[in-house]
């Protein structure tokens, strides 16, 4: 029996898709002298047990705040980072509503820890913009683990073949695809275009 190829949802990135690059770190190296290679470690640590809810953003952070002679609030640090991050992507959001508005499913699949995730979905209005939200915090995995596109597409009530995504990293366009997806390295508004 063939597979019915219509397509059922379409699902889009985050940061660096649905959300301009990230300006937080700009903010932090030009205004208080923090650089990348000083944040890399509690990022490339810490931070991953709060992109799967398994760690609260607030206390993870606290002791390298100190590290790294930040002279303000782990509140006022994190205020900073919703601030700056609000970037969101016109021109592709302008595509997800029309979208929309045709009738196609149209959802956010994005690595967030659970400040962030609450801010995407209130404060920049991402939760009316949207089917659904999925964010990694609340599915408990984070892409590209193969669980995070299981559970999306057990959620959207999709066969993975008929979902089509959008992801700026090749691993998890990759991770995507050898889940089922019909998935696409988003590269600039012009790339998006030429397959809707």
């Amino acid at each position: 029996m063939a597979h019915k190829t219509e397509t059922c949802a379409f699902v889009f990135d985050g940061d660096g898709v649905s959300i301009d690059p990230c300006g937080f770190a700009n903010a932090l190296s030009v205004k208080y002298g923090i650089s990348r290679d000083e944040t890399r470690e509690f990022f490339a640590g810490p931070f991953k047990q709060c992109l799967t809810g398994n760690a609260n953003l607030s206390d993870s952070v606290k002791p390298y705040l100190e590290r790294w002679q930040w002279p303000d609030t782990v509140q006022a640090f994190i205020d900073l980072w919703m601030e700056s991050d609000n970037q969101p992507n016109a021109k592709v959001l302008r595509h997800i509503q029309g979208l929309s508005k045709g009738g196609a499913n149209c959802y956010l699949a994005s690595n967030q820890e659970q400040v962030r995730a609450n801010y995407i979905r209130d404060c920049m209005g991402f939760g009316s913009m949207f089917e659904r939200l999925f964010f990694s915090c609340d599915l408990g995995y984070a892409k590209p683990d193969r669980q995070f596109f299981d559970r999306v597409a057990a959620a959207i009530e999709c066969e993975p073949h008929q979902i089509h995504f959008w992801d700026d990293s090749d691993s998890c366009v990759q991770a995507a695809r050898n889940a089922g997806w019909n998935a696409h390295r988003y590269e600039n508004i012009e790339s998006l275009q030429r397959i809707l």
